[in-house]
């Protein structure tokens, strides 16, 4: 185009790319100049910019692709030669926690991806109607009904509010590659999931999120992965057997199968290639989170995937990184560092683990202004960046981060109902028992009961059986309950009140102070309310509002934090930390077990996993997960999302070996054990003892 453009294309942003201006000027023909002329669009590159060059009104196509700057660094390849590395590749110096790069960077990605996925989720600023129904404002009343329908519904979950028309054609749409990648989606794609998430089921809203939250060149990743990632995923499959044959006739088979499986996804329409990738080496240990805050601040910008090497091992890929984010996620959860700078609140110190472990997940500590919070802040800064990229690339960071998080996240307000409740595991289930206290007394002067019916209910010497009771069974908030209770004594509020010494403090019992002097101040019936109010407000507000915004600020780094909006904290809960338990039963391991290398469902090796598998409680099967994946969880969707391929050892032919496994691939290597008990105490063993990602050289075929 060499036509002088009409004045309002000026105000085109820089972030647009070729088509999605072609676009506008489609949607807007009186802007556009009555001498340009319709242009053909073939092998127009997606990663061209539309600027302005110079000071003219010449528009330019500059025929650069939007890139980033950066050092070409030797990385090891798989096979311990050094390769130059597709990205940037950014070192950690041994013994040193800083990873200064060696020349500076110019960071250009960010701002045209990401500029072209804020936009596209900003669409919400505009009236409702402009973005569903343009032509009918009854689409946009008919959304908000549904909309306060379901809010008010007590049980929303247990009604069947998708809409399997509006969900397939959000499916459809997707399917047009061109639109996703060059963000030129229509509106109500991304408006609707974020006013009425529930008329769309999880897997829609979960592919729109891949596809519109990350820029085009993720997109694309997204697009090719849900085309042909299921090709690729037999490729390393029949790979990995064709490395371990002996038979010319079983060679050949797998060679023409593995020829066809390139062949089919190289001239798949959907296949373009893969996206560069940035290696970062980094030290297990008390470097770890220095390093890894340090290569999240480089990252941030870049339109790289993350991968990452341990420092004195050998292997990196897939399951390396995993483990990165695992042992990351683990370094977060540390009990010292935890007392050192004040993350989560406090459990109960039932768990023998180094490790902070509750039963509901980690709470945000409330802390008051100051030097700790400020340094908080910048850890849950840190935090956004890490999940946010673990989102974007395919990995999980299983932090068991409670749902409240998640909803502090998307900025719901949280009330007295949220508080620690007896059995939670944290500290401060005491402040749950007494608002759980407040609210029978509320119900009480709803039905028109007086002051002199509380004073009774406060004295009644059953409050410690009442109102701590736990949920999950523990014996008690503190060692002065139990006691109480192992005497077989009862107390009414009042004493149990004077007897702890409740104050207007942080938990009721120590922490900060909710008002000047509140550690003077004793909590009684009469002051209850007020107090609650307090604590409620520390919780879930003041105490820690800078800290969920730097999680906020940090995350929207990476991705819109508005596209967020789409999904329930639980839903959020499981995409950003993977599944809580570890559930399977025989016929889920059944399908998702695939024997390979000679091995077939009926073969008793295999017969003797599923039964072992099956039989093991909740912490070894997290370690089992940990051995074959490098993740001791989950995907998000449980055992569906996960498949394990099992093969014959080729390097161990007897008995004595151990199994052992290619967590990159998801595939595990058994020995020819003769029982079950053998393969167990091999396996138990390998699972508990294995450490380090390290290169397994298959021998040659």
């Amino acid at each position: 185009m060499t036509e002088t453009p009409a004045p309002a294309m000026r105000d085109l942003p820089e972030s647009w790319n070729l088509m999605k201006a072609i676009h506008h000027l489609q949607d807007h023909p009186r802007q556009s100049s009555p001498g340009f002329s319709q242009a053909i669009v073939e092998n127009w590159s997606l990663g061209y910019s539309f600027v302005w060059s110079g000071d003219g009104d010449f528009i330019g196509i500059v025929n650069e692709p939007i890139s980033m700057e950066v050092d070409q660094e030797a990385c090891p390849s798989p096979d311990g030669e050094q390769k130059q590395s597709s990205g940037e590749g950014t070192r950690a110096p041994q013994g040193s926690p800083p990873m200064t790069p060696a020349r500076k960077r110019r960071r250009t990605a960010r701002s045209a991806a990401n500029g072209m996925s804020r936009e596209l989720y900003g669409s919400q600023q505009a009236p409702i109607h402009e973005c569903l129904a343009p032509d009918n404002p009854s689409v946009a009343n008919a959304v908000e009904l549904l909309r306060l329908l379901q809010a008010h519904y007590h049980e929303p979950e247990s009604l069947p509010w998708t809409s399997t028309k509006l969900d397939k054609k959000l499916q459809v749409q997707l399917e047009d590659a061109l639109s996703v990648v060059t963000a030129t989606l229509p509106p109500w794609t991304t408006t609707l999931p974020r006013l009425c998430p529930f008329l769309l089921s999880l897997d829609a809203r979960k592919k729109l999120l891949k596809y519109t939250a990350f820029g085009p060149s993720f997109a694309i990743h997204w697009v090719q992965e849900h085309k042909v990632g299921s090709l690729m995923q037999r490729r390393a499959t029949v790979q990995t057997e064709l490395n371990s044959q002996a038979d010319p006739r079983k060679i050949q088979e797998l060679s023409q199968e593995l020829s066809n499986l390139e062949e089919h996804v190289v001239r798949s329409s959907n296949w373009l290639g893969t996206l560069q990738s940035t290696l970062v080496k980094v030290s297990k240990g008390d470097l770890l989170l220095r390093q890894a805050e340090v290569a999240m601040d480089l990252l941030s910008g870049s339109g790289h995937m993350l991968e990452v090497q341990f420092d004195g091992e050998t292997g990196f890929g897939s399951a390396v990184t995993q483990s990165f984010y695992v042992e990351v996620s683990m370094a977060l959860q540390d009990r010292e560092m935890n007392r050192q700078l004040p993350l989560w609140v406090e459990d109960d110190g039932s768990s023998c683990t180094p490790y902070l472990l509750s039963r509901r997940g980690l709470l945000i500590r409330p802390l008051p202004e100051g030097a700790v919070r400020d340094a908080a802040c910048q850890r849950f800064r840190f935090l956004g960046r890490l999940m946010g990229h673990a989102l974007r690339d395919g990995f999980i960071a299983p932090l068991p981060l409670t749902e409240e998080f998640f909803s502090l996240v998307l900025g719901h307000s949280l009330g007295r109902k949220h508080l620690p409740r007896p059995g939670a595991g944290v500290a401060g289930e005491l402040l749950g028992a007494l608002a759980k206290f407040a609210e029978h007394i509320s119900h009480g002067q709803k039905e028109g009961r007086g002051d002199a019916w509380c004073h009774e209910e406060a004295a009644r010497p059953d409050f410690t059986s009442r109102f701590l009771a736990s949920d999950a069974g523990s014996a008690g908030i503190d060692s002065k309950v139990e006691e109480t209770e192992s005497l077989g004594q009862q107390l009414s509020l009042d004493d149990y009140l004077k007897l702890l010494g409740v104050s207007f403090l942080e938990t009721g019992l120590s922490g900060a102070s909710l008002r000047p002097g509140g550690e003077n101040i004793p909590v009684t019936l009469d002051n209850l309310d007020d107090f609650l109010d307090q604590v409620t407000a520390f919780w879930f507000d003041t105490g820690i509002r800078a800290q969920v915004d730097a999680f906020r600020a940090g995350l929207n780094e990476i991705l819109p934090v508005q596209c967020l909006a789409a999904f329930r904290p639980a839903e959020l809960r499981q995409m950003f930390c993977g599944e809580d338990r570890v559930e399977w039963d025989e016929r889920a391991l059944l399908k998702h077990l695939r024997p390979a290398g000679g091995l077939s469902g009926g073969s008793q090796l295999f017969t003797h996993l599923v039964s072992v598998l099956l039989e093991m409680d909740q912490a070894n099967r997290a370690r089992f997960l940990d051995f074959v994946s490098s993740c001791p969880r989950l995907p998000p969707g449980g055992i569906a999302n996960f498949h394990l391929d099992v093969f014959p050892d080729p390097q161990t032919g007897s008995r004595k070996g151990f199994p052992r496994s290619r967590a990159c691939a998801n595939q595990l290597y058994l020995p020819p054990y003769s029982s079950k008990e053998e393969l167990r105490e091999r396996l138990f063993e390998a699972m508990h003892c294995s450490v380090g990602h390290h290169e397994q050289k298959m021998r040659d075929a």
